[in-house]
């Protein structure tokens, strides 16, 4: 796990991603899939042209925030829950496990 970025904050039905996260595993990313295995929410970054969730930049120092809500709501998790997950990037699959409790 990436000793800079250990977790990301989910609130609202947002997935919001601090942009040292963002530039480590996103790099100019625009958009990324989210699916759900086992107990972890996996977020996979796509081309632009693949579709998915867009990744919109949040503030001038670069974080990032996904509206994830349908997907979210789609697995149990309210628009009221909030909380972090921590985050552990998988390099043969290219994708960031999110673990969180609920």
């Amino acid at each position: 796990m990436d000793p800079i970025c250990k977790v990301v904050r989910i609130e609202r039905g947002h997935i919001y991603i601090s942009a040292m996260m963002y530039e480590e595993y996103f790099s100019d990313t625009k958009s990324a899939a989210l699916f759900q295995r086992d107990q972890q929410i996996c977020l996979i970054p796509l081309r632009q042209e693949a579709g998915g969730l867009l990744i919109k930049l949040k503030n001038i120092k670069g974080d990032r925030v996904i509206d994830a809500n349908e997907f979210l709501r789609g697995i149990g998790i309210t628009e009221s829950w909030s909380g972090t997950a921590e985050v552990e990037w998988d390099h043969a699959q290219s994708v960031l496990n999110l673990s969180f409790n609920l």
